[in-house]
């Protein structure tokens, strides 16, 4: 990710655009995944839902962008740039990503089962219970990392950036001092406090926007990553150096070189015995 980021609200709104717009032309009904060689479709499904989420998140948010609306986007920003990140982190750290992503999924889904059948919760039964036990995979070497937002982010040089702006989101995303500071303005000179009905934005819609694109520009280039023949590549990287970034993420000299080593093993045939 550069230092030298594209922050302009007007390109940030024209840059949204032509992502959607483009997306939203493919073929009418076309959603078969072209996945390049040896990757399993479990792989395509797995990042095609996390991107089309996005952009059907970007649908939503980017009226409101026009309004001038800012810290009540905070939890669909935030939404968006989860995704990306997490597809962008499932196409570049090796085969091992996925089983710790869709493990650490299963033993959510099962905790809230869990959550369901002690509240008694209509229609949760332990028989349901029992197969979505049955359902979770055994954790591989990456699913403690997978259910940490904050270490699969470690694995990127712009790591520490990346969850900072998390953070941000997060942190105007739940009950918290930063929503109450929003709403509640004390005057400098007189100390006199005001109270407002709708949120100082301060310029937020420009922040929304920038991420906003990097969310859907980094998702969609997740699944050009393991899209064979796509047609969208030399768009996407167009667009990567309008907004001063790149299309795929980088990851540390240490994480590249873990997913390398584990492509190699995952791609070695077992010995067979002659």
């Amino acid at each position: 990710m550069s230092d030298e980021l594209d922050l302009n609200l007007a390109a940030s709104l024209d840059r949204i655009d032509r992502l959607f717009v483009r997306w939203e032309n493919r073929a009418p009904g076309d959603v078969a995944l072209r996945l390049r060689p040896g990757k399993d479709a479990r792989f395509g499904w797995t990042v095609w839902g996390l991107v089309s989420h996005v952009y059907a998140q970007a649908a939503r948010i980017r009226p409101l962008l026009n309004q001038g609306e800012g810290i009540e986007l905070a939890p669909v920003a935030r939404s968006m740039f989860e995704c990306a990140l997490r597809a962008q982190w499932l196409v570049s750290r090796g085969p091992k990503a996925l089983p710790g992503f869709l493990q650490a999924g299963a033993r959510q889904r099962y905790n809230l089962g869990n959550s369901m059948l002690q509240a008694g919760w209509v229609g949760m039964t332990p028989e349901i219970l029992e197969r979505l036990q049955e359902q979770t995979p055994s954790a591989g070497d990456l699913a403690a990392q997978a259910k940490s937002f904050e270490r699969m982010l470690d694995d990127f040089v712009a790591g520490k950036v990346l969850y900072t702006i998390y953070r941000l989101f997060s942190g105007m995303s739940h009950a918290s001092i930063a929503i109450v500071d929003a709403y509640v303005h004390e005057d400098e000179a007189s100390g006199a406090i005001s109270l407002r009905s709708r949120a100082d934005v301060q310029g937020a819609e420009a922040t929304w926007s920038w991420t906003v694109v990097l969310s859907m520009l980094w998702a969609w280039a997740a699944l050009d990553w393991i899209t064979d023949k796509s047609p969208d590549r030399h768009f996407l990287k167009a667009l990567s150096r309008e907004v001063g970034t790149t299309p795929t993420l980088e990851l540390t000299a240490e994480a590249a070189r873990l997913a390398w080593l584990d492509e190699q093993n995952a791609s070695r045939r077992p010995r067979t015995r002659g």
